[in-house]
């Protein structure tokens, strides 16, 4: 596929937080508010920076690109576990850190 091309996916969320989609959108290095429209940023994946676009439409994540939609859709559900399990945890009196691998360990 040429480099130029933008790829555009949608990933069904089904019952996602909206407020906590938005906070993990935010954490990954987006700017502004995926809820009220298209935002934009850059991840790396796989050792080389990916611009990328994200809207949340009618509960799916739209991901637009220059490629690597899936390893960018990957990234953000990620990020969205991370962040419920974290708020979850804050709950109950518990502390979360990111171990190796990305698995997320909690502290009492």
């Amino acid at each position: 596929m040429p480099c130029d091309t933008v790829q555009i996916s949608a990933i069904d969320l089904g019952a996602v937080r909206a407020d906590v989609l938005a906070a993990a959108v935010n954490e990954l290095g987006f700017t502004g508010d995926v809820l009220a429209g298209r935002v934009y940023g850059r991840l790396v994946i796989g050792g080389r920076g990916v611009s990328v676009g994200l809207q949340y439409v009618n509960k799916a994540l739209q991901v637009s690109g220059t490629g690597l939609v899936d390893d960018v859709s990957a990234a953000v559900k990620r990020a969205y576990t991370k962040t419920l399990v974290t708020r979850q945890a804050a709950r109950f009196g518990w502390r979360v850190k990111v171990g190796q691998g990305g698995k997320l360990l909690l502290q009492k």
